[in-house]
């Protein structure tokens, strides 16, 4: 049975800790589309990380500050302990519930429809620098 713990998103916190842990990520989705201005609503912040041992483990820490829980059908049964970079490191996307929301942490090379151009190094040098607001 699916958690039902879910918290009123937050956004800037969620980025904060993942920043204050070094989290190699880019950001995707609606929140990034708001960052570049367009007006849009979202319901999580999505990111597309780093998938290495080391940033894992940086995952790992901002996770366990995050509270960070699973979500999903059944989610519960998967038995996936979120704040050990092994297990992080040999899966592949999370969808999670968080103590400021939810959060969804994909590895570009293995979300299904993305392009098979598609890669971390890619994206990110794509990407460009903001600064958080808070």
């Amino acid at each position: 049975m699916e958690s039902s713990r879910s918290a009123p998103l937050d956004a800037a916190e969620l980025l904060t800790a993942l920043a204050r842990h070094d989290v190699d990520c880019v950001l995707i989705g609606g929140a990034a589309m708001q960052v570049h201005g367009h007006v849009r609503t979202t319901q999580d912040v999505d990111v597309v990380a780093a998938w290495t041992a080391e940033n894992m483990r940086a995952l790992a820490a901002a996770l366990d500050e995050l509270d960070a829980t699973i979500r999903g059908v059944d989610a519960d049964l998967l038995g996936i302990d979120l704040t050990d970079a092994r297990q992080l490191h040999a899966g592949g996307n999370f969808l999670m519930h968080t103590r400021f929301g939810d959060l969804d942490v994909f590895a570009a090379e293995q979300t299904a429809g993305a392009p098979r151009t598609s890669s971390y190094a890619l994206a990110r040098s794509r990407s460009r620098s903001v600064a958080l607001g808070c």
